[in-house]
């Protein structure tokens, strides 16, 4: 049996002790993450995947998509359900995918707006065109501070009005898992 060196066993605890942290979960948010498929590839803003982090302050999230670009006749919208009781989403951030367009949170029931007044409280969202990735967070008091969070998110491409293209992730009108702060 060979006997191993001081500095061998040092570099090989420091090894392992970086792999656990590599693999360890965040300590400030509870994470949920789904890939798509590519199937709305007629658009260039077809959806490949969905990650919503639910943290004690905030809801992250970030939309990847296909190819990203600054001129678009697309939007998406993410949509919270943060009442398990209740059918459907209790929220909806929806923006246009156009380099310039607007962003809002407003209040939904059945997939379907409420109001179309914009909530008056602290979120945000950018569009990371270089890396085709719409990403953001909402505060959970604009939220309720809901004890946990569903997301789906849907865009809808208008390029051709005779041929419009939706992309639902996870599913059309599905959510992902349920998401409690960590």
């Amino acid at each position: 049996m060979k006997k191993r060196s001081r500095a061998a066993s040092i570099l090989a605890a420091a090894g392992l002790t970086l792999a656990l942290i590599g693999f360890a979960a965040p300590a400030n948010a509870q994470r949920y993450s789904v890939d798509d498929p590519a199937d709305a590839a007629a658009s260039l803003n077809d959806i490949y995947g969905l990650t919503v982090a639910h943290g004690e302050q905030r809801v992250r999230f970030s939309i990847r998509l296909d190819d990203l670009r600054r001129v678009s006749s697309a939007g998406a919208t993410l949509f919270l359900d943060t009442n398990p009781l209740d059918k459907g989403p209790e929220y909806a951030l929806g923006v246009g995918l156009a380099d310039g367009t607007d962003y809002a949170l407003s209040e939904v029931e059945g997939w379907r707006g409420v109001s179309a007044e914009p909530l008056h409280c602290k979120y945000t969202l950018r569009l990371r065109y270089k890396a085709d990735i719409v990403n953001g967070w909402i505060s959970r008091g604009c939220l309720g501070k809901p004890a946990t969070v569903r997301a789906a998110v849907k865009m809808v491409d208008h390029f051709d009005a005779s041929h419009v293209i939706t992309d639902w992730a996870p599913a059309k009108k599905k959510f992902g898992l349920a998401i409690a702060p960590g």
